[in-house]
């Protein structure tokens, strides 16, 4: 029709289709090559010689496949090979179209007489857009730049035009398997193995989505089979290192990424497998080698970016890490991934903002409940409590079997008081992963915290069975043993969970009290000793015999005995580091407990301007006998180590002046807050516990009364 209409050039780009992609069994496909030699050519009509010929008609193959030079190996038509070699891949166009450049008398008897027809012809084979070639490169630039459905369509659009497309099938297998379609990725490459059963990347592709499956026979069949076709095939040796890692043949593994290295030293994945290899035998700085040279051959790798930042993180290079972490979101700013492992590191290095930035990124993102569960954590830190929750629920709401969301929101109920709530929360967990043993210890805690001892036991006890070097378990179960006057294993309780861990000041000032109780105050006033030398801010290990006995005076309502041991302390001249500072903050407590406080202050003025003792908590003494409230005392603190200390005291004071309910706020918040390491952290355990135990037992004789 166009020929009858006058267009020739129109004529030809129809002809030249069928010439390339017809079916060469039908009659239309024998006019066509005949109308397609009966054609006039432009030019001059000169035959060029040989050598330009074949020079023009590799430059215009090179033209054609220029766009798919990628990161991935170039696949050049009409075989199903792979090469990066454009010039090689530029004289198997011309085979398409007929033209063999070792047999030149066939150039005419296709139909191309000089070197601009072959131009033309080749241009019609880069513009038209009825050319299934054109869809297959396109496709691969979509499937480089992520767009798996663009990709996937154009992929499909060249196989309407020619089934028998081994490439297309190829390629749409491989777009598949990236977009998580196994089934259909493997549909896909049996296809193009049925075309072309010497395309070693398509046995290799089938093997890799195969090893996904977890079919590693068939993967490893695949990728043997792959090597045979192509001995230097990297992929197949690659995938034969996934294989021999999973079935933990490290020595073969490590062989076959080696060789998969060897045989295509730019083979990106290889790399990248490789040190993901050596990370998980331990060997850091190899794994980061790798991932440095995979960036260095695609400074576009965003994985290769996130792998290494986590390496890094991992060995202590925070820095490093979120640097990492960074240069993959600017790849990949929709990488959740690794906007979560940055905000992950963030938080690690104190940067709380910038976490919860990262938090807030990811689940718009992705909002999965693991990433709540995170958020949640850090809003806690924040002290948004509020939102904390929310974060927790939220999770729990995206998947109710997810244990760590119900333990995260029940430690945050049991810190605020609900321990209803934490039990609930705790029970769920247990309910989910029986073998928690934290889980139990913490249910076990809070039902001891609402004074059910017969659960607390059990608790406590199903925990040292899942865990018998728990030694908060052991201290707690002593408690409740020694409430109930089961004095023999309250003790060896209390011993084990000392030999468990001798840096335990809770566990120490636990037995102390114990053995107060039962008239031993030598051996108490000596773990007292022992808790003070165990306090991780290391003033006292010179002077653990006055310390001692300082906090053992308070403990034990013998606080002559601190203020003797403080005098002591101050008469001797040290007034150099923290030591005499906190001395004279007890000998002030000890003084006030004993109803002298014009002494107490007299006794903190008289030795404060002499000490050399820049820093915290030299502040504090200062406003101490000035009568500061408790806001301004709070306000002097930095962190939640320091706040354990101001509570405490303040705790001390308020009971003091009669206040037991607001003794009883401060001393809850070190409980639920404080560091645990600290000598005050069990003072006001201690001090909590026998006024809980005092007011139900007010409780108690109440009901009692009632008529």
């Amino acid at each position: 029709m166009d020929l009858a209409d006058g267009h020739p050039e129109a004529a030809r780009r129809h002809f030249v289709w069928v010439r390339v992609l017809g079916n060469p069994s039908y009659i239309e496909y024998s006019f066509a090559i005949r109308m397609l030699s009966e054609l006039p050519v432009e030019g001059n009509g000169e035959e060029p010689a040989a050598v330009s010929r074949d020079e023009a008609a590799i430059s215009a193959a090179r033209q054609l496949l220029s766009d798919l030079a990628t990161l991935r190996p170039v696949r050049a038509t009409t075989t199903g090979t792979w090469t990066q070699d454009l010039d090689s891949a530029a004289r198997v166009v011309p085979k398409a179209l007929g033209i063999d450049l070792d047999d030149k008398p066939k150039i005419k008897a296709a139909g191309v007489a000089t070197p601009k027809p072959m131009a033309a012809l080749t241009n019609d084979l880069k513009f038209d857009p009825a050319y299934a070639q054109n869809f297959l490169n396109r496709g691969v630039a979509r499937e480089k730049k992520g767009d798996l459905d663009g990709a996937i369509a154009d992929f499909n659009s060249a196989l309407e035009f020619d089934q028998r497309y081994a490439l297309a099938w190829h390629n749409r297998g491989y777009a598949r398997q990236a977009r998580g379609d196994l089934e259909g990725a493997i549909a896909d490459y049996n296809r193009a193995l049925e075309l072309d059963p010497q395309n070693s990347y398509a046995y290799s592709d089938r093997g890799y989505s195969r090893y996904l499956q977890g079919d590693l026979e068939s993967a490893l069949n695949d990728s043997n089979k792959a090597i045979e076709i192509k001995p230097v095939n990297g992929s197949a040796y690659n995938n034969l290192g996934l294989i021999a890692q999973k079935n933990g043949d490290l020595a073969a593994a490590a062989m076959n990424f080696d060789k998969a290295i060897q045989v295509a030293p730019k083979y990106v994945s290889a790399y990248a497998n490789r040190a993901a290899f050596r990370e998980k035998r331990g060997d850091s700085k190899g794994a980061i080698e790798d991932y440095t040279k995979a960036i260095e051959l695609d400074p576009k790798n965003s994985e290769a970016f996130y792998g290494r930042g986590w390496i890094r993180d991992a060995t202590g290079d925070r820095e490093g890490a979120i640097r990492d972490y960074s240069a993959s979101i600017e790849v990949n700013p929709k990488f959740a991934k690794a906007i979560v492992a940055r905000g992950v590191a963030k938080h690690q290095s104190g940067d709380g903002d910038g976490a919860l930035e990262d938090y807030d990124k990811a689940i718009a993102l992705a909002p999965a409940s693991y990433l709540f569960v995170d958020r949640g954590v850090e809003r806690e830190r924040h002290g948004n409590i509020d939102g904390a929750l929310a974060d927790y629920s939220k999770a729990i709401e995206l998947a109710p079997r997810e244990a760590g969301a119900y333990r995260g929101r029940g430690t945050l109920r049991s810190t605020q008081g609900d321990m209803e709530g934490a039990i609930a929360d705790y029970s769920k967990v247990i309910e989910l992963v029986p073998s928690d043993a934290v889980a139990y210890a913490r249910r076990g805690l809070a039902c001891r915290d609402l004074g059910d001892f017969d659960h607390a036991l059990a608790d406590l006890t199903k925990t040292l069975e899942l865990n018998p070097k728990n030694d908060v378990a052991l201290c707690a179960r002593a408690d409740i043993q020694a409430a109930r006057g089961d004095n023999s294993n309250a003790m060896a309780d209390y011993n084990a969970a000392i030999n468990l861990n001798l840096n335990s000041t809770r566990a120490y000032v636990a037995r102390a009290i114990f053995e107060h109780q039962q008239g031993d105050d030598d051996n108490a006033l000596e773990d007292i000793s022992s808790a003070t030398e165990s306090d991780p801010r290391g003033f006292a290990k010179k002077r653990t015999y006055e310390f001692g006995r300082m906090w053992g005076g308070m403990l034990l309502s013998k606080e002559d005995l601190t203020v003797e041991q403080a005098r002591h302390f101050a008469e001797q001249g040290d007034r150099i580091g923290k030591a005499p500072v906190y001395a004279l903050i007890l000998g002030y407590l000890g003084l006030r407990s004993s109803g002298r406080d014009a002494e107490a202050k007299a006794f903190v003025e008289k030795w404060t301007n002499s000490l050399s003792s820049p820093g915290w908590p030299l502040p504090l003494l200062e406003q101490l006998p000035k009568d500061a409230t408790a806001d301004a005392l709070l306000h002097l603190a930095h962190d939640d180590n320091e706040r354990t200390e101001i509570h405490t005291y303040l705790g001390v004071l308020e009971l003091l002046n009669g206040r037991k309910d607001a003794a009883l706020q401060h001393f809850t918040w070190v409980k639920q807050h404080g560091n645990a390491s600290y000598v005050e952290y069990s003072y006001a355990t201690v001090k909590w516990w026998q006024l809980m135990e005092a007011a139900s037992k007010a409780a108690g004789k109440d009901a009692s009364e009632e008529p």
